[in-house]
């Protein structure tokens, strides 16, 4: 993912740029992805430069109210 982002950075800083979960995992083996993992995700892509960056689709790993608080404190409302 941070491959793209520098890809993107090189072209523009402001190309939105969405993390969206996916909800629909065929395969049994892997996990949805966890909140902090996709805020882990999402800070990487900022770091990098990117300066529109928003998450999808959160009801797929943000389903407690930890989980909205970390968003709210870590990401930004408006970011997802």
């Amino acid at each position: 993912m941070k491959k793209i982002a520098r890809l993107l950075f090189e072209l523009n800083p402001e190309i939105p740029f969405t993390i969206l979960a996916s909800s629909r995992i065929s395969d049994e083996t892997l996990q949805k992805p966890k909140a902090a993992d996709i805020v882990e995700a999402y800070n990487e892509v900022r770091a990098v430069g990117l300066r529109n960056v928003r998450l999808g689709n959160t009801g797929v790993f943000a389903s407690t109210e930890e989980d909205h608080l970390l968003l709210k404190q870590r990401v930004g409302i408006g970011n997802y």
